[in-house]
């Protein structure tokens, strides 16, 4: 088994990935030209964990492909609208992703030095520019 696990400006040549042999979730997916992406769970900082102001987190996320294409090289997790911090991380995956695989995909970021509660989002696209899956937060 292998896994991807990619930060920010890091470029990944090895993936470890777990082939997963769950069936696809039964919910309503995004799914563009065939590529799917499924939230699994949170590996590192889970929702509403604080940190100090201009801390650098590097938040992680299992995710599924659960379409019925591989993601292609050069795949990216990018930072979507409603982020209110990360705005400029993103991911690159250099190697596939087959269907069925579950990865651990990571990004970099640096928190707000302005105290509150805020949101990174991100969302995986292909190296054409389509976001497709869940948005991931």
């Amino acid at each position: 088994p292998r896994s991807i696990d990619a930060s920010v400006n890091e470029i990944v040549s090895e993936a470890d990935v777990k082939r997963s042999n769950e069936n696809a979730p039964k919910v309503d997916v995004k799914h563009v030209n065939g590529l799917g992406s499924h939230f699994i769970r949170d590996i590192y900082f889970p929702d509403n964990t604080r940190v100090d102001p201009g801390q650098t987190i590097k938040k992680s996320w299992s995710l599924k492909n659960n379409g019925s294409l591989s993601w292609p090289s050069g795949t990216k997790l990018v930072s979507v609208s409603g982020s209110t911090f990360g705005h400029n991380a993103s991911t690159v995956l250099t190697s596939e992703v087959d269907v069925g695989v579950e990865c651990n995909v990571s990004v970099d970021i640096i928190a707000p030095l302005e105290a509150g509660k805020h949101t990174a989002r991100f969302q995986l696209v292909t190296p054409q520019g389509k976001k497709f899956g869940h948005k991931v937060w």
